[in-house]
């Protein structure tokens, strides 16, 4: 069975890459902080609509489609690892003109860009125990090194 919290970055690297300026319009997966009953919450959401003719938002929670007595206190976009692929060059290159090219492996999830000579670039490996994981990490390591920008 799907389930998001496998498929995208955790919280706290979504957090991250929204300080960053990754996009957060659109629809798509959302850590959702919600208020129900005095108890707030984070949940992973899929946003159907942003907001309806009063300004409302609607998440549908994991299938559960406008649940009463929630309120919607803050959203952060939860990339999915396909959405986090479409940021990552296949090659990118230093100051020096060299080339490095990504690289990933298993066990475990780490990303990478390596040169010819095998050497990675900035030393850097991104791992982490899933795939989107690994890819927030690899894709904010790029961002706060001036690799890529968002926008």
């Amino acid at each position: 069975m799907f389930d998001p919290i496998k498929e995208v970055p955790s919280l706290e690297l979504c957090k991250q890459l929204k300080e960053l300026g990754y996009p957060q319009e659109g629809g798509g997966w959302y850590w959702v902080k919600t208020k129900t009953i005095g108890k707030e919450t984070w949940r992973v959401g899929f946003q159907v609509k942003r907001e309806d003719s009063y300004g409302r938002m609607h998440i549908d929670y994991q299938g559960e489609f406008s649940i009463p007595d929630i309120e919607v206190e803050e959203v952060v976009k939860a990339p999915t690892c396909r959405e986090l692929g479409e940021w990552l060059p296949v090659e990118i290159h230093n100051l020096l003109g060299t080339y490095y090219h990504i690289k990933f492996s298993k066990p475990g999830f780490v990303y990478w860009y390596e040169d010819n000579d095998e050497h990675a670039l900035g030393n850097f490996y991104a791992r982490a125990s899933t795939e989107a994981n690994a890819r927030a990490k690899m894709l904010i390591w790029l961002v706060e090194n001036n690799y890529i920008l968002f926008g």
